[in-house]
C-alpha cells in the first residue's frame, strides 16, 4: 500500500526540483495516485456513515424485518434474528469488494440473484 505521506514528500521534491518532462510525468502519476487515495478515503467514510445510519435506523425501527433461520452454517446462524437492512448494507460492501477482487465470482452471484423470483421461499 502506498503511504500518502511519502507521496506528498515526493510531490514536493519534484515540484521544487528540476523542470523536465520525466519529472512532470512522475508528478502527474503521483497526483493521480493521491487523488485516487483521497477519493477512496472519502468513499469509505461515506459508506461507513451510511452503514451506521442503516444500523441505527434498524435498531430504532420496530417495523424492520429480521432475518429468519435458514440453515446451520456459521454465517446463517450469525445473521438469524438480525435486522435485514443492516445485513444488506454489510453484504453490499462485501459485493463491492468482490466486484474489484474477483469480477467473475461477482458476476456469477449477480446472475444467480437476478434469477431468483420474488415469490421464492427457502
Amino acid at each position: 500500500m502506498l503511504d500518502p505521506k511519502e507521496i506528498e514528500i515526493e510531490i514536493a521534491r519534484l515540484e521544487y526540483g528540476e523542470s523536465s518532462y520525466p519529472a512532470y510525468a512522475k508528478l502527474a502519476n503521483l497526483y493521480t495516485i493521491k487523488n485516487q487515495i483521497e477519493k477512496h478515503a472519502e468513499q469509505k467514510s461515506a459508506n461507513y456513515a451510511t452503514s451506521s445510519q442503516v444500523v441505527a435506523k434498524s435498531r430504532n425501527d420496530n417495523s424492520s424485518e429480521t432475518i429468519g433461520s435458514y440453515g446451520d452454517s456459521d454465517f446463517l446462524r450469525l445473521i438469524a434474528g438480525k435486522p435485514a437492512a443492516a445485513i444488506c448494507v454489510i453484504i453490499d460492501e462485501l459485493m463491492d469488494t468482490l466486484r474489484i477482487v474477483n469480477p467473475r465470482v461477482y458476476q456469477r452471484i449477480i446472475t444467480k440473484i437476478s434469477k431468483i423470483q420474488e415469490e421464492t421461499t427457502f
